[in-house]
Parts: C-alpha cells; sequence; structure tokens
C-alpha cells in the first residue's frame, strides 16, 4: 500500500527546468524572439560562467602548464648531468695514455704503448662530447621555445655521447697490442 504523495515529497524542480521560455529569456536577459520559440540556454551562456578553452590536444590549460613547468625542469636536469659528465671526464681523457698505463699495469698487462694514438683519441672523444652538449642545449632550448616535450633531446644526445665515448675508449684500448695479448691469454 502506498501512501499518496504530499507535495513536500515531490521531486523539485532544479535550475529552471519548469519555466516558460520568457521567463527562461528573462534569466539569460536574451530577448524574446519574433516566433516565440524556447531558447536553449547552452547557446547563450553568460560571459562569466564560460569555461577556458583546452589546449592542443583537449587537455585542460592548468595540466598542459604543470606538464611544461616538468618537462622544462626534466629537460634543465638532463643538461646539467650532461654538463657534469663532460666537465668531470676531461681531466681523464687530458691524461688518457697515463690513466691506461696505470690501469694495465694494476691488471698485470704490459706497458700501454699507443700513447699518440691515446692522446688523438682523446681529443676527438672530448671535442666530439662537448659539441653533443652543445647541440642538446641548443635544441632543447629551441623545443622548449616551441613550448613543446623537450626532455627527450639531452637524454637521447646523451646516450649517444656514452656510446661515442665508450667507442673510442673501446678502440684506444684494442689498438694496444699488449692488451689484446692479454685478452687472448684469458679468453681461452
Amino acid at each position: 500500500m502506498t501512501k499518496p504523495e504530499t507535495p513536500d515529497e515531490r521531486p523539485r524542480p532544479q535550475y529552471g527546468e519548469y519555466a516558460s521560455p520568457e521567463e527562461q529569456r528573462r534569466a539569460i536577459r536574451v530577448p524574446a524572439a519574433h516566433n516565440n520559440e524556447p531558447v536553449p540556454v547552452a547557446d547563450h551562456t553568460p560571459p562569466h560562467a564560460s569555461v577556458p578553452a583546452p589546449a592542443r590536444g583537449g587537455v585542460d590549460p592548468i595540466i598542459a602548464a604543470a606538464r611544461r613547468r616538468a618537462d622544462r625542469l626534466a629537460t634543465y636536469l638532463l643538461l646539467g648531468v650532461g654538463l657534469f659528465s663532460v666537465l668531470s671526464t676531461i681531466p681523464t681523457l687530458l691524461q688518457l695514455p697515463e690513466v691506461l698505463t696505470e690501469v694495465f699495469t694494476q691488471f698485470g698487462i704490459a706497458a700501454f704503448t699507443e700513447v699518440a694514438y691515446a692522446r688523438t683519441m682523446a681529443w676527438v672523444i672530448l671535442v666530439s662530447q662537448a659539441l653533443l652538449w652543445v647541440l642538446a642545449l641548443a635544441l632543447s632550448l629551441r623545443q622548449i621555445k616551441r613550448e613543446r616535450m623537450s626532455w627527450w633531446i639531452p637524454f637521447v644526445i646523451g646516450v649517444v655521447a656514452n656510446l661515442v665515448l665508450l667507442i673510442g675508449m673501446s678502440l684506444v684500448m684494442i689498438a694496444d697490442p699488449a692488451f689484446v695479448q692479454y685478452v687472448n691469454q684469458n679468453a681461452g
């Protein structure tokens, strides 16, 4: 058995859903049309109720700004790590023959003999490291200026720079006959 609805228990209209077209026009301050058709409220939102347009890709502008800040921070941190890496390898590369002689002695390998080749390769590695870092800086700043993602640029160039360092050092060590003999003795 259901009890009759009292006026207080009925759902109450909200936001003018039972308003007449004239009341709707008055509420949104739109003049009456000649044909007296109802005016959709969504077409005439007041300026104070407007929502900022989404940024590129349909992302909220606040989120887009936060992503740009995080991207810039990551880019600058990666550039800083790269600069530190370049600067910290300078002393080792400038004394590469001496460093390799010491390493060879510690491992019981005969003396390092390819001194001239090691000095040349050290300069090649050093210059390439510096140029790659400058390239990373220039490309990153250009991407930041265009408000595009830029963190990947110093990351990728850092990987390339480390590969150049690894390959260059490997070439220097493989060029020394004492190192090749040591590897051949311990491989078999």
